[in-house]
C-alpha cells in the first residue's frame, strides 16, 4: 500500500461501549475496485493521487511551503481540480487521518480476531505507527501541528467505496471499518481488554485512553525529528509501564 496515512488522535471519547460487529470477523466485499463504475474510480485516483503526492512532498518540505498547484501537476490534473476535491491543503491532512482510522481499525480486528487477545493488537498498532514514523518523520509532525490546530468537533470526509477498495484492497470488513482516530479505536479495545481479563476490570476507559493517546503523540512529537528510529523502543517501553500501572492500581 502506498504512503500508508499516518496517526491521530483527538479528544478521548468518554464511551465505554463496545461495538461488538467492529471486531468481528466481516464479509468479503462482493465486487472489487477494477468492477466499479469509471467515474468512480477516477474520484478514487484522483483524491488518493493527491494524498500520496502531499505525503511525498511533506517528506521535504514543510505543509505551508508546499503549493497547490505543484500537487495538482504531481497527479496530472489543474489546480481547479484539487479544490473541487478539498478546499485547501488542510482538509488533505483530514483526509489522510481519516484514512488512517479505517486502517488501523481493519488492523486491529484482524489481529484481535486471529489471538483473541487486545493488548497485542494495541502494541502492534504503535509498532505499525513508528514505522511510518520512521519513513516520514515530517509528515507525522505535520499531523499533530493539524491535529492541534483542529475545531473540537471537524466535519471529517466520508471515505467511498471506490476509495477503501483502492487504498486497502477487497478485504473482509473494508466496506464497513469505522472511520475514527485513536479517540473511536482505543476505548473500544481497552474495553474488550478489560471484559477477557487482559486488563483490571476497574480500568478507567478514558484514562486509560488520555494515557495511551499522550503517549501516541508525545513520543514522536519528542523524537520525530532527531530520533525518528527510536520512536518504536520508546513506545514499548512506555506502553510496559502503562500497562505494568494499570495493573497495580487499586481496584
Amino acid at each position: 500500500m502506498k504512503n500508508t496515512p499516518p496517526p491521530f488522535a483527538s479528544t478521548p471519547s468518554t464511551s465505554t461501549s463496545l461495538e461488538v460487529d467492529w471486531l468481528l470477523p466481516a464479509a468479503l466485499p462482493s465486487l472489487g475496485f477494477d468492477a466499479l463504475p469509471q467515474r468512480e474510480k477516477k474520484h478514487a485516483r484522483t483524491r488518493l493521487g493527491l494524498l500520496d503526492a502531499l505525503v511525498e512532498r511533506l517528506d521535504e518540505h514543510r505543509l505551508d511551503g508546499i503549493a497547490v498547484k505543484d500537487l495538482a501537476n504531481d497527479v496530472g490534473v489543474s489546480p481547479a481540480t484539487v479544490f473541487n476535491h478539498f478546499a485547501n491543503k488542510g482538509e488533505l491532512l483530514t483526509y489522510f487521518i481519516v484514512l488512517w482510522g479505517i486502517e488501523v481499525g481493519l488492523l486491529t480486528r484482524r489481529l484481535v480476531h486471529a489471538e483473541e487477545l487486545v493488548l497485542p493488537a494495541i502494541a502492534a498498532l504503535f509498532e505499525h505507527t513508528a514505522a511510518h514514523v520512521a519513513a516520514h518523520p515530517s509528515v507525522m509532525l505535520e499531523i499533530i501541528a493539524h491535529q492541534a490546530r483542529m475545531p473540537l468537533n471537524p466535519t471529517l470526509p466520508s471515505i467511498t467505496r471506490a476509495e477503501r477498495l483502492l487504498r486497502f484492497g477487497r478485504i473482509p470488513g473494508v466496506l464497513e471499518q469505522p472511520s475514527g482516530g485513536l479517540e473511536v479505536v482505543l476505548p473500544r479495545l481497552i474495553a474488550r481488554a478489560m471484559e477477557n481479563g487482559e486488563l483490571p476490570p476497574h480500568t478507567d476507559v478514558t484514562q486509560m485512553t488520555v494515557a495511551l493517546a499522550s503517549t501516541f503523540l508525545g513520543v514522536p512529537l519528542l523524537l520525530g525529528r532527531a530520533q525518528p528510529e527510536a520512536v518504536g523502543a520508546c513506545y514499548s517501553a512506555q506502553i510496559a509501564l502503562i500497562w505494568t500501572g494499570a495493573r497495580a492500581s487499586p481496584g
